[in-house]
């Protein structure tokens, strides 16, 4: 008999389980997917669980790639991982990399409002973004947003003792990154203040609070104005332009203007534009993937103890460890003090080879930094339909054996591994 449950109640499990029932646990919480963290804000997270999924907002445009956050954000449950994929483009100018801002920049946005008539009557026509000829092309998945919130609340000495602890043949990269939009809660974090990247597949971006704003105006198009210390942030509120061509004030989306908005900024002041709050607050509080015990299947329980050993045998968790994260005492992103949680990444950098995107993180980056990309999540690997960067597979044995550079050294041992250990290697990261 095989049991597979995505909730652990360990003190119930094992009153019910046969004394000696042999036993298999994937580490997580212990509630279902989608579910928020313990101690959530409820009303809260409610309010932005409903904004990350709708599908009537006005702020829309004038070029966007999907209408809502859900729409890229759906496996396993709201928040999850994304079967679309965006394109983004670049090009190396001497060397160095080019985002290729004066058409529109990296990301290209797949649609637009098209023809429409103006609140005051204009007639409007926003074209639809095009590739510029000579550009490098690729394909971005949608990551996961599960367990953000606690990712975020760990302090930037965290992962840098995790690189200083690898050995030099896979030492990861803490890349630092400059703070564009500080979280309100966190005093330390500053308009251009330094803090340590963790989200995005480079490790570009340093909060939920950011990665908020991003996302709000590169994939959906809504602008959005902040506050930070009494002055007014507006790095996210323009709206963008299709190839770089600039479009009139009352044909950008329904909301002239700036789309979601803090509004005057007291002295000393900080707090974020209401929608982006509240889908910060969303993600900020969404669990982390559920806990998953295996038991009475002798079978099932031998392949999976055997795949978590053919794991550490090809040294995966050295990049994806599988020790555990604990947050601090006092979290201030509000999410639950002293909580352990296993998401398997360490979130550095490191070199890929042939597996790097081959694109610059900043202007001017060689094509050393292509290489470069951080160690994904592997919880929730369950809920995944895609894997690798650019979701060009759904099978575990092409996205191993795809592993270069830093990675190379486990992709090896795992294709000098039997076939039955090579299977319970898979089983095991496909139960993550």
């Amino acid at each position: 008999m095989r049991v597979v449950l995505s909730v652990l109640g360990l003190i119930g499990l094992m009153g019910c389980a046969t004394e000696h029932a042999p036993t298999f646990v994937i580490p997580g919480s212990d509630s279902e997917v989608g579910a928020p963290l313990k101690g959530a804000p409820m009303q809260a997270f409610e309010d932005g669980l409903i904004a990350f999924g709708k599908t009537e907002n006005p702020g829309v445009g004038p070029i966007f790639n999907r209408r809502t956050c859900a729409e890229c954000h759906l496996n396993g449950a709201i928040g999850g991982a994304g079967d679309p994929l965006v394109t983004r483009i670049g090009q190396y100018v001497d060397g160095g990399f080019t985002p290729l801002a004066s058409v529109g920049g990296t990301l290209i946005q797949t649609e637009s409002l098209g023809k429409f008539i103006s609140a005051d009557g204009q007639q409007c026509d926003v074209p639809k973004e095009q590739i510029p000829d000579g550009a490098l092309t690729i394909h971005r998945n949608s990551t996961p947003t599960f367990g953000m919130g606690l990712v975020d609340s760990m302090p930037d000495q965290w992962f840098e003792t995790l690189a200083a602890g690898q050995r030099e043949a896979v030492r990861g990269i803490v890349n630092r990154v400059k703070v564009t939009l500080p979280d309100p809660a966190d005093p330390s974090q500053q308009v251009g203040s330094l803090r340590v990247g963790r989200f995005g597949w480079k490790s570009q971006t340093s909060s939920v609070v950011q990665f908020s704003a991003e996302a709000g105006l590169n994939e959906i198009g809504v602008s959005s104005q902040h506050c930070s210390n009494g002055a007014s942030v507006d790095t996210f509120a323009t709206e963008l332009a299709p190839n770089g061509m600039q479009i009139s004030l009352e044909c950008q989306d329904g909301v002239p203007g700036i789309d979601t908005a803090a509004g005057e900024c007291l002295e000393g002041e900080s707090k974020l534009a209401p929608e982006i709050q509240q889908i910060a607050t969303f993600m900020t509080f969404l669990s982390e993937p559920p806990s998953v015990v295996v038991v009475e299947d002798p079978s099932l329980v031998a392949q999976l103890e055997l795949g978590q050993e053919m794991f550490q045998a090809a040294k995966c968790n050295e990049c994806h460890i599988d020790s555990a994260f604990t947050t601090p005492q006092h979290p201030h992103t509000g999410v639950p003090g002293n909580h352990k949680f296993y998401p398997f990444s360490d979130f550095l950098l490191h070199d890929m080879g042939s597996l790097g995107d081959g694109f610059g993180i900043n202007p001017g980056d060689g094509v050393e930094i292509g290489r470069l990309m951080r160690t994904a999540p592997l919880w929730g690997m369950r809920y995944r339909h895609l894997l690798l960067h650019d979701g060009r597979t759904a099978d575990l044995n092409v996205a191993i054996t795809a592993h270069d550079g830093q990675g190379r050294e486990s992709a090896e041992a795992y294709m000098a591994m039997d076939p039955e250990e090579r299977t319970a290697l898979r089983k095991y990261c496909a139960s993550l």
